[in-house]
């Protein structure tokens, strides 16, 4: 059969937009094996799988955004099969409007139910913003937003990320999962109204804003501290956050948490959690520092308030990356710091009689039969949940 100039050139861009699979199969049910056939179905089973296609999108390169976007513009129909939409801006060379164009395109995305934004360029900044003023998504449950500030514009950002966080949670009571993860700065609040989360189990974010939020389901906190961030004496400003953390929640539910920060404030930050959270069963500690005797001896020294503790981590975030990167290849560990690290667990162990597992930097340990032995760090995240809710 002689196919028509059309029929040919559509029969030849069938990969572009059907899997391999489902060619395989049309081939195969196919009765005659009449190619100009072959492309008729084709077309219409790509009316069928674009929606599917669409569900779950993920953009790295600036080629892919530019054409999803602007295919969400001209075909506005398309744009409610969009469930979950992934945002690599690592585009320094991208046009400006860009971000226009994919705002305008994310305003009409009403069942839009994931969005993952990470920017690692300036021009993220403007966007991100753009994003917690303006976006509102009446179905969205997860959302993690990790950018990365440039000093140029650091200083404009601190006047007004807080107040666009509060807003941009307050328009979206569904969400499930919220992480916000920026580099170190400044939050001022000017008179927040309470942001009331009924469905929130797991919060990532800056602590300056936990006293703003009502979070009755949540389950675990990964609060990130900067000294900038609280202003006054700091261990006050600690006591205060920590404590608004426990009233926003119901006091029936054990909740996790997770604190990064940027300050020596470790202990502070641990005996706050024992007096305001003392039946907290999971708490991990993250910092920039690695493990040294005196805060394992600050830390042990409040643990006595916890009446329940299972499940502690003192990690820092070199030995975190590592140990992401590594974890497949045999550890060694010279005889001196095999030495520290029984020593701290064993001072740990005997300040918080209910632990049951421990994290120092790249190695776990957990109690066995009284005694405690080395443990596999990914099952101690496993464990804690670290896997589960990506932290």
């Amino acid at each position: 059969m002689v196919l028509t100039r059309h029929a040919y050139k559509a029969s030849m861009n069938i990969t572009r937009w059907l899997p391999n699979e489902v060619l395989t199969k049309i081939m195969e049910h196919s009765a005659r094996g009449d190619r100009a056939t072959l492309c008729q179905i084709s077309r219409l089973f790509h009316a069928l799988c674009l929606p599917v296609l669409n569900r779950s999108v993920f953009l790295a390169h600036v080629d892919s955004a530019t054409a999803f976007f602007y295919s969400i513009l001209k075909y506005p129909e398309r744009a409610n099969a969009v469930r979950s939409l992934t945002v690599h801006w690592a585009w320094p060379t991208a046009p400006s409007s860009l971000i226009d164009v994919m705002l305008r395109s994310m305003k009409l995305m009403d069942m839009l139910e994931i969005f993952e934004f990470f920017g690692d360029s300036q021009v993220s900044t403007s966007c991100i913003c753009e994003l917690l003023a303006h976006g509102r998504h009446p179905r969205l449950e997860g959302c993690e937003i990790c950018p990365l500030f440039s000093s140029e514009e650091e200083s404009a950002t601190e006047k007004i990320a807080g107040d666009l966080i509060l807003s941009f949670l307050g328009r979206h009571p569904t969400l499930k999962i919220f992480k916000f993860a920026p580099v170190h700065y400044t939050i001022p609040i000017s008179s927040p109204e309470p942001v009331l989360l009924p469905n929130l189990v797991l919060y990532e974010g800056p602590s300056a804003i936990v006293p703003y939020l009502t979070l009755p389901r949540l389950r675990y906190a990964h609060l990130n501290w900067d000294g900038e961030q609280l202003e006054g004496d700091l261990e006050v400003r600690i006591d205060e956050i920590i404590s608004a953390l426990r009233s926003c929640t119901d006091p029936d539910i054990l909740l996790g948490s997770s604190h990064k920060y940027l300050m020596r404030c470790c202990a502070q930050i641990v005996a706050s959690a024992a007096r305001n959270m003392p039946r907290t069963r999971k708490l991990r500690m993250v910092n920039v520092q690695m493990l040294d005797e005196r805060m394992v001896q600050g830390i042990a020294a409040t643990l006595s308030g916890f009446t329940g503790l299972l499940h502690l981590g003192i990690e820092s975030g070199r030995a975190i990356a590592w140990t992401r990167e590594n974890h497949h290849l045999p550890g060694f560990l010279p005889p001196t710091v095999k030495d520290r690290d029984r020593r701290a667990i064993e001072t740990l162990g005997s300040a918080c009689a209910t632990l049951e597992t421990c994290c120092l930097d790249e190695r776990a340990w957990r109690k066995v039969n009284g005694s405690w032995e080395a443990w596999n760090v990914l099952d101690f995240w496993a464990l804690i949940g670290v896997s589960q809710y990506g932290i």
